[in-house]
């Protein structure tokens, strides 16, 4: 049987255990952050990857055919985008399209709004800083490639039947 002294220290004990648990489940939430956030770092992720992959078809098209697409229609139907679900067209969260903008005559703008602010270097993801964002709405201004004067363009792979 235990003495008076003995349930005290036993009780501080406890007291001692639970503390510390809280300390370290606070440390983990400070590294790692909460489940919130995490997961709306992930969505934010997903929207860099979304427009990564507009951009590409935007300057896909641009390299093989000299064409510059002017709507987010556009580079929908585009044939350098079909490996594109069209779910990525619209931002995960939300459902709402994107914005796409033709600036100038080699320069566009993609436009997203993000939940998180880019100090974690989510963008460092694509080794290209140009996708660094603050929260909110941001629009992500870029130059089509160079085109040399009198470079071919490459026609569109088209389908044929298989025998």
């Amino acid at each position: 049987m235990l003495t008076k002294t003995g349930n005290k220290i036993q009780l501080i004990l406890a007291g001692l255990m639970g503390v510390v648990t809280l300390v370290v489940l606070g440390l983990a939430f400070l590294s790692v952050g909460s489940p919130g956030t995490n997961r709306l770092r992930s969505i934010d992720q997903r929207r860099l990857e979304n427009l990564s992959g507009i951009a590409n078809c935007v300057e896909g098209r641009w390299i093989e055919r000299g064409e510059f697409l002017k709507t987010l229609d556009e580079i929908i139907k585009s044939e350098n985008c079909s490996y594109i679900p069209l779910s990525a067209f619209n931002d995960p969260q939300t459902g709402a399209p994107y914005e796409y903008k033709q600036v100038d005559a080699d320069t566009y703008a993609l436009c997203a709004t993000f939940a998180l602010e880019d100090s974690e270097g989510a963008s460092q993801y694509f080794g290209d800083r140009r996708w660094q964002h603050d929260a909110g709405d941001t629009c992500f201004e870029r130059d089509l490639p160079p085109r040399r004067e009198g470079e071919l363009t490459l026609p569109m792979a088209k389908p044929v039947p298989m025998r």
